[in-house]
């Protein structure tokens, strides 16, 4: 796979390759490859299937999959990292052995969405244990002023959901559901 393949390939090899077992060591170099390597419409797709592969409870995917997932931290591309950071925060709490793989990733560098991916390490004891000061550190910054953010995300989360009003061409108010 090179940067000129087609997304729609990518998307046809990656999805039809088994990821069951230890010895499908050729389907992870595959996907890896296809994180890599391609365009960044198949990049993303592949981050989001990163998702379904979690979904499966896959053996070992808390060891190989996160190990993908945060290399996808390090693309060039902001939706590719966004993506990333999504399928983090959606599956770390499921794979909770798999925080520890977060200890090597440099997340000071995302800002608000890395100090968030940061409260998965220390929802670990044994992790918290192996990082005093850190753990000291990011207690002090959710106490002096994080707290406070973290108020206003969730209340600009919980405004857009509940309040948004969606028209439709016609003037007329849709459902946001989408069903009828």
């Amino acid at each position: 796979m090179v940067p000129s393949t087609n997304a729609a390939y990518v998307k046809l090899i990656v999805s039809c390759l088994d990821y069951e077992f230890d010895h499908c060591y050729l389907s992870k170099v595959i996907l890896q490859k296809a994180l890599t390597s391609t365009c960044e419409t198949a990049r993303r797709w592949c981050t989001r299937f990163l998702s379904t592969l979690a979904y499966r409870r896959l053996p070992n995917f808390s060891d190989w999959g996160f190990r993908l997932l945060l290399g996808q931290l390090g693309d060039q591309s902001v939706k590719v990292i966004r993506h990333a950071i999504r399928v983090l925060h959606t599956w770390l709490p499921v794979y909770q052995d798999a925080a520890r793989w977060l200890r090597t990733a440099q997340l000071d560098s995302f800002g608000e969405a890395g100090t968030l991916l940061k409260v998965h390490i220390y929802a670990d004891s044994q992790l918290c244990v192996l990082d005093e000061e850190g753990t000291r550190e990011a207690i002090t910054l959710w106490m002096e002023s994080f707290n406070e953010r973290y108020v206003e995300v969730i209340d600009d989360e919980m405004r857009d959901s509940l309040l948004t009003v969606r028209r439709t061409i016609s003037g007329t108010f849709s459902r946001t559901s989408g069903e009828r």
